[in-house]
């Protein structure tokens, strides 16, 4: 099927390649959220920004 990924349309298709690229599965992924501890801040306005804000995060070891 085809997809628009662009912006606010792409954001299930973005939290979809994230748990894929963290190697957990899209159905916990929601749970890993809700029982963070200490939520690191990613920015939220674009996914564009939130993916680079991610693995940034990642390489500070967050």
């Amino acid at each position: 099927f085809a997809m628009n990924t662009v912006c606010a349309a792409g954001t299930g298709s973005f939290l979809d390649q994230q748990a894929s690229r963290l190697c957990i599965p899209i159905e916990e992924f929601g749970g890993y959220a809700a029982k963070a501890r200490n939520p690191v801040r990613i920015a939220g306005r674009c996914a564009v920004f939130a993916e680079s804000d991610m693995i940034h995060k990642q390489q500070l070891g967050l």
